[in-house]
């Protein structure tokens, strides 16, 4: 089930990644650790591919792509934002309505698919193990919908395994979540308040 077996295994028999406690903010020390973190799995990977600049798709590049999550056990950390769900699900845009329009016309089509996954290299910062998985195979009390942040995860005890159609659900509902949570419910308030409906 786990693709990602080996080079966990691999990074497992390390116990000297170096994090920062630089920061009374957990998410500061996290981030100013991402960059060393990334060298060291790269040389201790032998990685041939490598990120080149902050705005890369992904951290790292063991299988095709893969992005560092620096966190504690049972705290949730942003993982993917509402711009890289919406291209998981064969959408195109850059912004609410050009990904809206996108969603109309493949909805039509029935072009509305599971196109990508996203994979994620856990780094628990207490036992400094690491979990490599995608979000696919989260149990769903590991991912959760954050209006702000787009989709939100945990350092999981288990993995999934789902079925495609499986797979396409769970990330077609937790783009409608989001949707839900940031436009839509929040329009119910606003929209009479401010248009006097």
């Amino acid at each position: 089930m786990n693709r990602y077996k080996e080079y966990e295994d691999i990074l497992n028999s390390y116990d000297d990644w170096l994090l920062s406690n630089d920061s009374d903010d957990g998410r500061v020390n996290s981030l100013m650790s991402e960059k060393g973190i990334v060298e060291s799995i790269v040389e201790r990977l032998g990685l041939t591919k490598t990120k080149e600049g902050n705005r890369d798709d992904n951290d790292l590049y063991i299988k095709e792509g893969e992005d560092l999550k620096i966190v504690l056990p049972n705290n949730f950390t942003n993982t993917i934002s509402f711009l890289k769900l919406a291209k998981m699900l064969n959408l195109e845009g850059d912004n609410y309505n050009t990904i809206g329009h996108s969603y109309e016309k493949q909805k039509n089509n029935n072009e509305i698919k599971l196109v990508d996954d996203y994979v994620i290299v856990f780094l628990n910062k207490k036992t400094k193990k690491f979990t490599i998985c995608s979000l696919t195979e989260l149990p769903i009390e590991c991912i959760t919908v954050n209006p702000s942040n787009g989709v939100q995860t945990k350092i999981p005890t288990y993995l999934v395994s789902r079925t495609v159609d499986e797979k396409f659900e769970l990330v077609h509902s937790l783009l409608k979540g989001y949707i839900n949570k940031r436009i839509l419910i929040p329009s119910k308030i606003w929209g009479p308040l401010l248009n006097g409906e």
